[in-house]
């Protein structure tokens, strides 16, 4: 008996992980926030994947155009959350992370986007658009020197840092430690630097 329970223990232990598939559509917009983990990726039909033990503690859901990653409320937090939610939808218009989410984009098809990253979230987007509005704050990071985009606006402040790609005219606002790597040899536009706020050039 006991060789039996020590195997079935093990065999729970080996097993896959769960995974959920959520029928949410219409969205042109990401919102994480708390931890969670968000990947996404871009194809003619929407997709929302959920993987994970924890899978069943993340809500998805969709308000205004906007797809909500979040935890169950109450859930109460140590170490990193056990799941990712994995997206498809045909374009994006802005990503927001907050509160130590991870939000990562490969393959964005074009158009004006948004950045958003806050508390210690972090954003990565790869792709390509016409414009970006980057904005950063408290910790967070951006990384989009792989989206190559024609103009922007970044915002950096409170020790967060922002890599963006702009060939043509990039606005920076850096304050309070916030720092600016910008690629792509842009013009720099209206530039304010301020309490230790920095821009770099590559």
């Amino acid at each position: 008996m006991r060789i039996l329970l020590a195997t079935t223990a093990i065999a729970l232990l080996a097993s896959p992980a769960l995974a959920e598939t959520r029928p949410l559509s219409g969205f042109t917009k990401i919102s994480a926030s708390a931890g969670t983990r968000v990947e996404v990726g871009f194809g003619s039909n929407f997709l929302v994947d959920v993987e994970g033990r924890d899978a069943a503690r993340i809500v998805t859901r969709v308000s205004n155009g906007t797809l909500v990653v979040e935890p169950v409320r109450g859930w109460s937090w140590r170490g990193p959350r056990n799941a990712i939610v994995r997206v498809t939808m045909p374009m994006v218009e802005a990503l927001d992370a907050s509160s130590g989410a991870h939000i990562e984009a490969t393959g964005v098809p074009g158009g004006a986007l948004s950045l958003d990253a806050s508390s210690g979230a972090a954003l990565d987007v790869a792709g390509a658009c016409s414009s970006f509005n980057a904005d950063a704050s408290s910790g967070a990071d951006i990384d989009a020197e792989a989206l190559r985009c024609e103009t922007g606006s970044v915002s950096v402040s409170s020790g967060a840092s922002a890599h963006v790609y702009a060939t043509g005219r990039l606005d920076v606002d850096a304050s309070s430690g916030g720092d600016v790597v910008a690629f792509g040899n842009p013009g720099i536009g209206d530039i304010e630097l301020s309490s230790g706020g920095s821009l770099r050039r590559r």
